[in-house]
């Protein structure tokens, strides 16, 4: 799973970083409602630059500042407990739940990191955190999808879960399960309005790396 990444710096890629700043999210004007996560660890319900497929017929890709989870949903045994927020989808069962189907037929995503955390626990039962980064890249490019929802005052703001899909062999040891990893290059395969897209929900070819931090 991922439960936490590290936020994107303007220095990963040039071409990403002209998508985020060309929307404005950057900009003294902007919102300030719904305050962008810029520097740090980012964790659930912290909002990011997400890029998007903006136009229908043209490829366009921008930017929008997104919240982190889906709205989690109540407990009947706990009913006063807050649900949360859910973070993750299944890429092997998203297409098929309800609570996914649409979104990732429609409404796919990508999210800017620097990288993601991954936790394991030595012989002492301590939690040792992971930074895990592409070797070949200065940020990582994580599949997601996202779905607009009311808050309790009513205004509509744009939520994001991220893809997970089984770990790869450099994921393995740490977790069974990684983050779905993208290039620049799937791009178009993943903003496709085809089916096309589920051909990268079957695994991880990216060998990432990682150090404790």
């Amino acid at each position: 799973m991922c439960g936490r990444f590290s936020s994107w710096k303007e220095e990963n890629d040039e071409e990403i970083n002209k998508i985020i700043q060309e929307s404005g999210l950057f900009s003294e004007e902007r919102d300030s409602l719904f305050p962008l996560k810029t520097r740090g660890d980012v964790h659930p319900t912290d909002v990011v630059p997400v890029i998007y497929r903006g136009g229908l017929k043209n490829f366009e890709l921008r930017a929008a500042p997104m919240r982190w989870g889906y709205p989690g949903y109540p407990d009947k045994m706990k009913p006063n407990v807050k649900p949360r927020p859910l973070i993750n989808a299944k890429g092997e069962t998203a297409p098929a739940l309800r609570t996914w189907k649409d979104s990732l037929r429609s409404r796919r995503c990508v999210v800017p990191t620097s990288g993601f955390y991954e936790w394991s626990s030595d012989k002492a039962k301590n939690k040792i955190k992971h930074l895990f980064t592409d070797p070949r890249s200065p940020g990582l490019l994580l599949g997601g999808v996202y779905k607009r929802f009311k808050d309790e005052s009513g205004a509509a703001f744009p939520h994001f879960s991220i893809i997970t899909i089984a770990a790869n062999d450099s994921m393995i040891k740490i977790h069974n399960r990684m983050p779905l990893v993208l290039t620049k290059k799937d791009f178009p395969l993943w903003f496709s309005a085809t089916d096309d897209f589920t051909s990268l929900l079957n695994g991880n070819s990216i060998e990432l790396e990682s150090e404790p931090v």
